[in-house]
Parts: C-alpha cells; structure tokens; sequence
C-alpha cells in the first residue's frame, strides 16, 4: 500500500486525526458511540492493536471503526476507554477505509509519525482484557 497524499486534519491542540485519502472530509458527530462491549463488566474485550517504542516513546495503536476516528468526541472517548488497557501510554487510533488505507487519531506527533509507517511493518496483536 502506499499513500500518495496525506491529509492533516487539527482536531484541537492535544490531538490529530491524520487521514490518507486525498480530500478533506468533515468530523462528524454520528451518535454511535464507544461499542458497548467496551463498556461492560465482567467481558472480556478482545482489540486489534500494537504497543510500539520508538524514539524513546512507548505508545499503542487500537484499530477502530471508521466512524470512530471520524469523530472527535468518539474518538476521545475510546481513547479514554483503551487508556485502563494500556495504563500511562499514549493511545492514537486506526481505521481503514474501503481501500486500506489508514486513519490515525491521536497524539498529533505519535499521528504523523505513524502516517510515514506502513501498516504492514506495524507490530499488530490482538488483545483480551477482562
């Protein structure tokens, strides 16, 4: 895969949503919400992901739905959510559209690093918390 154009997109000031595809789109607020899978207790939760250090920094990379990382609130949340899976890491999110290629959300250096990184060479796993 390779992406011959990546497209910044300022979320706030703590966070980024880095979006492969060539034209701008709109955040939208689609009322979805965290799955509730990640909210109930006594489940175990099972989530594609990778924990990578790099220069110096340890942070995890969850795969998400597209309308997550469409979506700021939602992807804030989610970010909230994984942080008791991944304690004292920052968090940045992926999905994919139709075509694989990658959206990031999160911390805006962690996001633009991981944009220069083919999704192939990222170290996924999948998780079980309870």
């Amino acid at each position: 895969m390779s992406i011959t154009q990546t497209y910044v997109c300022v979320i706030d000031t703590q966070y980024v949503c880095i979006d492969g595809i060539l034209n701008a789109r709109h955040i939208t607020n689609r009322g979805k919400g965290v799955p509730p899978e990640f909210k109930q207790k006594g489940t175990a939760m099972h989530l594609e992901g990778a924990v990578i250090k790099e220069q110096g920094q340890t942070f995890a990379v969850v795969v998400v739905k597209r309308h997550v990382t469409n979506n700021r609130h939602e992807a804030s949340s989610a970010i909230q959510s994984f942080s008791r899976c991944f304690p004292g890491m920052p968090i940045v999110l992926m999905s994919q559209d139709s075509r694989g290629v990658p959206t990031y959300f999160g911390r805006r250096d962690i996001a633009n690093f991981l944009s220069g990184v083919p999704t192939s060479a990222i170290p996924w796993e999948r998780y079980t918390f309870n």
